[in-house]
Protein backbone atom coordinates (compact mmCIF):
# COMPACT_ATOMS: atom_id res chain seq x y z
CA UNK A 1 0.00 0.00 0.00
CA UNK A 2 1.71 3.00 -1.05
CA UNK A 3 1.99 6.15 1.51
CA UNK A 4 -1.20 8.51 -0.04
CA UNK A 5 -3.24 5.68 0.62
CA UNK A 6 -2.16 4.87 4.00
CA UNK A 7 -2.60 8.77 4.59
CA UNK A 8 -6.27 8.77 3.67
CA UNK A 9 -7.36 5.74 5.00
CA UNK A 10 -5.68 7.07 8.50
CA UNK A 11 -7.57 10.50 7.70
CA UNK A 12 -10.72 9.07 7.06
CA UNK A 13 -10.59 6.27 10.27
CA UNK A 14 -9.25 9.01 11.93
CA UNK A 15 -12.83 11.46 10.90
CA UNK A 16 -14.77 8.19 11.55
CA UNK A 17 -13.52 7.48 15.00
CA UNK A 18 -14.02 11.29 15.84
CA UNK A 19 -17.58 10.79 14.65
CA UNK A 20 -18.46 8.14 16.73
CA UNK A 21 -17.02 9.36 19.99
CA UNK A 22 -18.66 12.51 19.09
CA UNK A 23 -22.27 10.05 18.95
CA UNK A 24 -21.17 8.37 22.09
CA UNK A 25 -20.96 11.72 23.96
CA UNK A 26 -24.26 13.02 22.52
CA UNK A 27 -25.81 9.98 23.49
CA UNK A 28 -23.97 9.60 27.33
CA UNK A 29 -25.81 13.64 27.61
CA UNK A 30 -28.62 12.44 26.68
CA UNK A 31 -28.95 9.75 28.83
CA UNK A 32 -27.27 12.01 31.67
CA UNK A 33 -30.48 14.06 31.03
CA UNK A 34 -33.29 11.49 31.13
CA UNK A 35 -31.59 10.42 34.20
CA UNK A 36 -31.73 13.95 35.99
CA UNK A 37 -35.49 14.01 34.62
CA UNK A 38 -36.14 10.86 36.09
CA UNK A 39 -34.33 11.83 39.51
CA UNK A 40 -37.16 14.97 39.11
CA UNK A 41 -39.74 13.29 38.93
CA UNK A 42 -39.26 10.48 41.37
CA UNK A 43 -38.31 13.75 43.67
CA UNK A 44 -42.12 15.04 42.79
CA UNK A 45 -43.73 11.45 43.73
CA UNK A 46 -41.97 11.41 46.57
CA UNK A 47 -43.39 14.92 47.12
CA UNK A 48 -46.86 13.42 46.31
CA UNK A 49 -46.45 10.78 48.85
CA UNK A 50 -45.25 13.50 51.46
CA UNK A 51 -48.51 15.17 50.65
CA UNK A 52 -50.70 12.50 50.93
CA UNK A 53 -49.12 10.97 54.18
CA UNK A 54 -50.14 14.30 55.28
CA UNK A 55 -53.49 14.23 54.11
CA UNK A 56 -54.49 10.84 56.05
CA UNK A 57 -53.01 12.52 59.11
CA UNK A 58 -55.58 14.85 58.35
CA UNK A 59 -58.32 12.21 57.09
CA UNK A 60 -57.55 10.48 61.18
CA UNK A 61 -57.79 13.78 62.45
CA UNK A 62 -61.14 14.37 61.43
CA UNK A 63 -62.31 11.25 62.23
CA UNK A 64 -61.05 11.45 65.53
CA UNK A 65 -62.66 15.04 65.96
CA UNK A 66 -66.25 13.08 64.89
CA UNK A 67 -65.68 10.46 67.03
CA UNK A 68 -65.66 12.71 69.65
CA UNK A 69 -67.98 14.80 68.37
CA UNK A 70 -70.23 12.07 68.06
CA UNK A 71 -69.23 11.65 72.20
CA UNK A 72 -70.64 14.72 72.99
CA UNK A 73 -73.90 14.61 71.19
CA UNK A 74 -74.44 11.55 73.04
CA UNK A 75 -73.77 12.92 76.13
CA UNK A 76 -76.29 15.98 75.17
CA UNK A 77 -79.42 14.48 73.74
CA UNK A 78 -79.22 12.50 77.99
CA UNK A 79 -79.59 16.19 78.86
CA UNK A 80 -82.03 17.45 76.22
CA UNK A 81 -85.18 17.89 78.30
CA UNK A 82 -83.21 19.97 80.85
CA UNK A 83 -80.98 22.11 78.21
CA UNK A 84 -82.89 22.45 75.25
CA UNK A 85 -81.97 25.72 73.67
CA UNK A 86 -77.94 25.29 74.80
CA UNK A 87 -78.68 22.30 72.87
CA UNK A 88 -79.95 23.76 69.50
CA UNK A 89 -77.36 26.66 70.01
CA UNK A 90 -74.68 23.92 70.12
CA UNK A 91 -75.66 21.97 67.45
CA UNK A 92 -75.77 24.82 65.09
CA UNK A 93 -72.21 25.81 65.71
CA UNK A 94 -71.27 21.85 65.11
CA UNK A 95 -73.26 22.55 61.78
CA UNK A 96 -71.04 25.25 60.87
CA UNK A 97 -67.77 23.36 61.57
CA UNK A 98 -69.22 20.48 59.41
CA UNK A 99 -69.78 22.88 56.25
CA UNK A 100 -66.30 24.20 56.52
CA UNK A 101 -64.83 20.47 57.02
CA UNK A 102 -67.09 20.00 54.12
CA UNK A 103 -65.70 22.86 52.14
CA UNK A 104 -62.23 21.77 53.17
CA UNK A 105 -62.86 18.40 52.08
CA UNK A 106 -64.56 19.63 48.48
CA UNK A 107 -60.77 21.52 48.35
CA UNK A 108 -59.18 18.07 48.91
CA UNK A 109 -60.94 16.58 45.64
CA UNK A 110 -60.16 19.29 43.62
CA UNK A 111 -56.75 19.22 44.66
CA UNK A 112 -56.30 15.37 43.98
CA UNK A 113 -57.88 15.91 40.79
CA UNK A 114 -55.69 18.49 39.83
CA UNK A 115 -52.99 16.15 40.69
CA UNK A 116 -54.42 13.53 38.89
CA UNK A 117 -53.90 15.94 35.61
CA UNK A 118 -50.65 16.55 36.57
CA UNK A 119 -49.50 12.97 36.88
CA UNK A 120 -51.13 12.57 33.42
CA UNK A 121 -49.18 15.05 31.70
CA UNK A 122 -46.59 13.46 33.45
CA UNK A 123 -47.44 9.90 31.92
CA UNK A 124 -47.68 12.08 28.42
CA UNK A 125 -44.20 13.94 28.69
CA UNK A 126 -42.58 10.20 29.48
CA UNK A 127 -44.40 8.28 26.99
CA UNK A 128 -43.31 11.21 24.10
CA UNK A 129 -39.86 11.11 25.73
CA UNK A 130 -39.93 7.09 24.93
CA UNK A 131 -41.36 7.69 21.24
CA UNK A 132 -37.93 9.83 20.76
CA UNK A 133 -35.27 7.99 22.43
CA UNK A 134 -36.75 5.25 19.88
CA UNK A 135 -36.05 7.40 16.92
CA UNK A 136 -33.05 8.69 18.63
CA UNK A 137 -31.92 4.84 18.65
CA UNK A 138 -33.46 3.71 15.34
CA UNK A 139 -31.47 6.25 13.82
CA UNK A 140 -27.89 5.22 15.57
CA UNK A 141 -28.50 1.84 14.38
CA UNK A 142 -28.74 3.09 10.89
CA UNK A 143 -25.70 5.25 11.37
CA UNK A 144 -24.10 1.99 12.33
CA UNK A 145 -24.67 0.03 9.84
CA UNK A 146 -23.59 2.89 7.04
CA UNK A 147 -20.67 2.96 8.70
CA UNK A 148 -20.45 -0.55 8.59
CA UNK A 149 -21.60 -0.61 4.64
CA UNK A 150 -18.48 2.21 4.50
CA UNK A 151 -15.84 0.44 6.21
CA UNK A 152 -16.60 -2.74 4.37
CA UNK A 153 -16.29 -0.74 0.98
CA UNK A 154 -12.94 0.59 2.30
CA UNK A 155 -11.76 -3.33 3.42
CA UNK A 156 -12.76 -4.25 -0.34
CA UNK A 157 -10.62 -1.55 -1.77
CA UNK A 158 -7.42 -2.43 0.32
CA UNK A 159 -7.76 -5.77 -0.17
CA UNK A 160 -8.37 -4.89 -4.29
Amino acid sequence: MDADTKAYLDEMFGALQGQIAGLAAHVDERFRAVHERFDQIDERFREADTRFLSIDERFIEIRDRFAALEARMDRFERRVDAHLETMNARLAAMEQRLDGLDDRLDRMDERLDRMDERLGAVEKGLSALDSRLGGLSEDMRQRFRLLGERVGGIERRLVA
